[in-house]
């Protein structure tokens, strides 16, 4: 691959390049302006280091945009995620540094999903197709509302600089259910399994629940896991499917052995994972209802993971290691804190020494 241009700098512009190059030798350039401590897009399009010498001499002699503005040579969406991804990375001060993140995040899985379809071929029944492989890959609906949310943003900035066909941004609307949030306590959770293993089906999806319940793993994560994915003589599970990548997790050595025991190969359930993702809403309502108690979801397995974690004094970033999540994420959207917790953490404040609790009388 041939080497990446140097950057051109003739204040107060500066080009880099992005992408590239294709096979005519030329790059993909972003001219930016430094005004007042910001770094403003002046102009982005396909050239050679000398034609971008002349773009940036004429900006700087002139201290303008050229007429023909930004190069409308997107092939693909793959092409257009790069492109607003580096934006997002050099441009978007207005965002917090989480925002760009997620936003990030979510152009990976565009890119590895609908990445080689080209620009002019993004239609409803694509995105479509886009949703379908989502919800394949296990990914829940909520999430595939948010990485449409990205497209559409990506899409309209793209319009604003004819890196698109002209034309409204398509759009598909992705149904989410009605989250059950309760958090469930272990004996919630022990009762509902009794209820689970009174038939074969239920007792099949009572394993897939019980090595959630002490891993803290997500659902898709257990359901897709294969028997050679557990050490026994280390006591880990390899993780090798999750949104945040592989990971590690200490598993009891009399689950490994219950799980190993009923597995036929390298199958631990018996089944697809496809079936065993969708054995628990078609079963645990029944379970809960039968064992008395307020109906939960596996998400909320996750949510009493989280609390079991905290309330132990596991430190954070542990936990979060643990359980495949971001600090703050776990913080902010799996943490459930009760009274108990409260009270708690006020008994902390009001059983400090006087002596060394400065006066505010």
């Amino acid at each position: 691959m041939p080497r990446k241009p140097k950057a051109v700098k003739l204040e107060p512009y500066a080009a880099t390049t992005v992408r590239g190059p294709r096979e005519d030798a030329r790059w993909y350039w972003r001219v930016r302006e430094w005004k007042e401590g910001r770094r403003d897009t002046a102009w982005t399009g396909w050239a050679t280091r000398k034609e971008v010498v002349e773009i940036v001499a004429d900006l700087v002699s002139r201290g303008e945009i050229p007429q023909d503005g930004p190069d409308p040579s997107v092939v693909t969406v793959r092409d257009l995620c790069e492109v607003y991804a580096a934006h997002l990375e050099d441009d978007r001060l207005d965002l917090s540094p989480n925002t760009v993140k997620l936003r990030e995040t979510a152009l990976k899985v565009i890119k590895r999903l609908l990445g080689a379809v080209r620009m002019r071929q993004v239609r409803e029944p694509v995105l479509q197709s886009f949703v379908g492989r989502a919800r394949r890959e296990g990914y829940a609906p909520r999430t595939i509302r948010g990485l449409l949310e990205v497209f559409g943003l990506m899409w309209g900035w793209g319009s604003g600089l004819g890196l698109v066909p002209p034309g409204d941004t398509p759009r598909v609307r992705v149904k989410v259910p009605n989250v059950v949030r309760h958090t469930p306590t272990l004996s919630d959770v022990e009762k509902t399994l009794a209820k689970l293993e009174e038939t074969p089906k239920g007792a099949r999806l009572a394993r897939v629940l019980r090595l959630q319940a002490v891993t803290g793993a997500r659902i898709g994560e257990v359901v897709q896991a294969q028997a050679s994915d557990f050490d026994a003589d280390r006591g880990v599970w390899t993780v090798r499917v999750g949104k945040t990548g592989g990971r590690l997790v200490p598993v009891p050595p009399d689950v490994t052995d219950a799980l190993l025991e009923n597995a036929d190969g390298e199958d631990l359930w018996g089944c697809s994972w496809r079936t065993m993702q969708t054995a628990p809403s078609k079963l645990l309502p029944k379970a809960c209802e039968a064992a008395g108690v307020t109906p939960w979801t596996t998400h909320g397995l996750r949510r009493l993971a989280v609390d079991r974690l905290q309330r132990a004094g596991v430190d954070v970033a542990s936990a979060a290691k643990l359980l495949g999540h971001s600090p703050q994420v776990m913080l902010r959207l799996y943490r459930q804190v009760s009274e108990s917790d409260l009270r708690k953490a006020a008994a902390v404040l009001q059983s400090t020494p006087r002596r060394a609790v400065i006066s505010l009388v």
